[in-house]
């Protein structure tokens, strides 16, 4: 048997030896490490099915609530990113009026779905959104074209801008005497 042990202990099996032939020596807790350097060897490896197939589920459900939140959250996104820039493109024709001491005219062209400075780019909007004008003259205009003018001194004729879509409305707010802008 020292030979064999002898044998083995060369190739580095010492252990391996022990438990085939030795049964106390193979009654060791789970976790535990045997031999030492390269020929180490642990007595409970990976995971179970059942524990990966849990971790899975998890993973899958956790994907599914967020799949419906992102879902949910995009068109209302896509409302306020279309009300912010049509405000943004407002505050930029009143900068214009009154850098240049000219008055500059947005277009809001309802039928063509989309908007800008005269004279400069325009914009379009989404499909899927609804955009209307509430003047405090005409009342409420849903086609044609629509001119807000912005005077030299900052001033604006024009009415609130109300854009929507089945989620959510957001209304543009402009002071007649000042021209500044606000979204409700």
């Amino acid at each position: 048997m020292r030979e064999a042990g002898s044998r083995l202990q060369e190739k580095g099996r010492t252990g391996a030896f022990l438990r085939e032939r030795d049964p106390a020596a193979s009654a060791v807790p789970p976790g535990t490490i045997h031999g030492t350097g390269e020929h180490a060897m642990r007595t409970e490896n990976g995971f179970t099915l059942l524990e990966l197939l849990v971790v899975l589920f998890l993973i899958m459900l956790l994907l599914g609530i967020a799949a419906v939140s992102l879902t949910n959250s995009l068109p209302s996104s896509k409302v306020n990113a279309t009300a912010r820039d049509i405000a943004s493109t407002l505050k930029h024709a009143r900068s214009l009026a009154l850098i240049q001491g000219e008055e500059q005219v947005l277009s809001l062209d309802m039928d063509a779905k989309r908007y800008g400075i005269e004279g400069k780019a325009f914009r379009a909007i989404p499909e899927d959104i609804a955009v209307r004008i509430v003047d405090p003259l005409s009342g409420e205009i849903q086609s044609g074209t629509y001119r807000i003018v912005f005077r030299p001194m900052g001033g604006a004729e024009a009415g609130v801008i109300v854009v929507s879509n089945s989620k959510r409305t957001v209304r543009i707010e402009m002071d007649p005497v000042v021209g500044a802008v606000r979204l409700k």
